[in-house]
């Protein structure tokens, strides 16, 4: 990646490639993970603004959902198994998944949440909107609730 300098759309300051501890950057709604300290993103010298391009985001998204996958967390391992299940099912039920567990994943960060209740409120919503797949129950429940 060639970058060149520019100047700042909110102070006019030189915007230059910095890497710095405690960055933080937000995926999967309300999971903020550990940018690394060495990785460079655009940022203005003076109001510390940064500048997120395909170009510094999507190499930094994979390197922070290797994190995310490497974690065993309980809000890590559950959203990973969502995931997981989501990217193995036939195309056509893919978007309907996302929708559901969308709407409940804000439960995993909730500290107060009981895993296994939140599983099965993912494992009732989809069985019920989306009961027979080519003639058979898909095997939501077990998928979801492997350790």
């Amino acid at each position: 990646m060639t970058f060149q300098s520019f100047p700042c759309g909110n102070c006019g300051a030189d915007v230059v490639l910095v890497a710095e501890p405690g960055r933080t950057r937000l995926i999967e709604k309300d999971m903020e993970v550990p940018i690394p300290d060495d990785y460079e993103l655009p940022t203005c010298l003076d109001c510390g603004e940064t500048y997120m391009s395909p170009e510094y985001s999507k190499p930094l998204d994979k390197i922070l959902r290797a994190k995310v996958r490497e974690c065993k967390c309980n809000i890590c391992l559950m959203s990973n198994r969502i995931d997981n299940f989501r990217e193995n099912l036939p195309e056509e039920f893919r978007e309907e998944f996302r929708k559901i567990t969308d709407e409940l994943r804000m439960e995993l960060y909730d500290t107060s949440t009981d895993y296994d209740v939140l599983r099965s409120k993912i494992v009732g919503k989809w069985t019920s909107n989306v009961e027979i797949i080519d003639g058979e129950r898909y095997e939501v429940s077990g998928k979801l609730m492997e350790e």
